[in-house]
């Protein structure tokens, strides 16, 4: 076997990945892989984010559907970093990370054959492990392929590293001067150590909403003054506050839980979870109701004391929603566990029948929020359409920082804030 010199390594590295990334959007590839989480070691643990020079770790879990008598795959794990808009740079590793450029995945479990009707492989990968560190800050993606071959992608995964070097402040207020009450934000960042003799030329400053990337905006300073940056955001206007996410329970299956009308048990399919029919949201209220804006935690009730990973069976979980009519447009579930987009795999079909959109998606005993997206004839996208939108409504804000100055590669991440708005 031919050893290369570990620069020739990065540099092969380097060229595969920005070659296979056409799309750096959080996705999954195979419809084999289920139930990926990308969490952190430290809160808020939905924010896949590493401060810079820190102990601090991510661990990224998915499940492959697969027999037991399979083997199990082979899969490596490589990092590429990518701009504030997230495309991708042509920086070495050698220059961004202190370790191995490319990793196996090797602590991997097969599900409990005693309790799993549906079986699986479960994969976790940590990161970066003793002796490995990320050397700069800004944005990365978590690319996953097959057997070694970067042609296999079969997920990818957004997370940021940052260093504090900005101090970020924010303010989450109900302003009642305006005919409608509207919930305000206002972010001060003071960057007095970056050098920045042109401000909106070196930094920029997005803002993410229940920790998504699918709907981030990038907000510009209402005031500049003395290194100081001041922020306004009309949050009915910039996201919309929608509607308290719905919530359903697989987390048992021996009797009927949250949103679950009944459960079916068939010896060759495994278990179905009929949910009760929703309804769209009322223009005029709010649900009272808290929820994991938007997540989903994997959960097996007989198993609360041990891992769920390899206890929770897969269950084919039908949802119906009663609009009286078709309507002008493509209906999709969404909600982190189809990474908030317009997946095919999530999209409902109108039975004229029962005047209802129906869908039956596999998915991982648990604990889910989950909400109705429209794609509009014009290709839009709405989530108000059948959630509503209120200013009442809980939601978490993060604002990230990026700063590229004179030198730099690439757009680095030097301050972060978070808020939670409406609590």
């Amino acid at each position: 076997m031919r050893i290369l010199p570990l620069f020739l390594l990065s540099l092969t590295a380097l060229q595969g990945a920005q070659a296979q990334v056409a799309s750096t959007l959080d996705q999954v590839l195979d419809p084999a892989i289920k139930t990926t989480m990308l969490m952190s070691s430290e809160p808020p643990y939905e924010m896949p984010l590493i401060w810079l020079g820190s102990e601090q770790q991510l661990q990224l879990t998915f499940d492959e559907l697969m027999p037991y008598a399979q083997r199990q795959s082979d899969f490596t794990v490589d990092f590429v970093p990518c701009n504030a808009d997230w495309e991708p740079v042509r920086i070495l590793p050698l220059e961004f990370f202190e370790g191995y450029p490319q990793r196996l995945i090797t602590d991997w479990t097969r599900s409990d054959p005693t309790q799993v009707m549906r079986p699986y492989t479960h994969y976790a990968f940590v990161f970066p492990e003793a002796g490995e560190a990320f050397k700069m800050s800004g944005n990365y993606l978590l690319r996953v392929y097959r057997d070694g071959d970067d042609d296999k992608t079969v997920l990818i995964r957004r997370f940021v590293v940052a260093e504090n070097m900005v101090e970020v402040k924010q303010f989450s207020a109900l302003s009642t001067l305006a005919r409608q009450p509207m919930r305000t934000l206002d972010i001060e960042v003071s960057a007095g150590v970056l050098e920045s003799p042109d401000p909106l030329s070196y930094i920029r400053t997005k803002v993410l909403q229940n920790y998504r990337w699918d709907n981030a905006i990038e907000v510009q300073p209402s005031y500049i003054a003395d290194q100081r940056f001041r922020y306004h955001l009309e949050l009915p206007e910039a996201f919309g506050g929608g509607q308290e996410f719905r919530r359903f329970s697989t987390a048992s299956l021996r009797i009927v839980m949250q949103q679950v009308k009944l459960l079916l048990q068939d010896p060759d399919s495994g278990y179905t979870a009929l949910l009760y029919p929703d309804s769209p949201s009322p223009r005029s209220t709010v649900s009272a109701a808290r929820d994991f804006n938007g997540g989903f935690w994997p959960q097996n009730v007989l198993y609360l004391d041990n891992d769920p990973a390899i206890h929770a069976d897969y269950v084919q979980v039908r949802f119906s929603l009663n609009t009286s009519a078709q309507l002008p447009g493509e209906v999709y579930l969404t909600g982190r566990f189809a990474d908030w987009a317009a997946d095919p795999r999530a999209a409902m079909a109108y039975n004229p029948e029962t005047k209802h959109y129906e869908s039956t998606l596999l998915l991982k005993q648990g604990l889910y929020d989950y909400t109705y997206l429209v794609r509009k004839p014009d290709g839009s996208l709405d989530e108000r359409l059948m959630n509503g939108a209120f200013t009442e409504s809980e939601n978490y804000y993060t604002m990230l920082i990026y700063y590229k100055g004179p030198g730099d590669r690439s757009h680095r991440v030097v301050g972060v804030g978070h808020v939670n708005h409406g609590q």
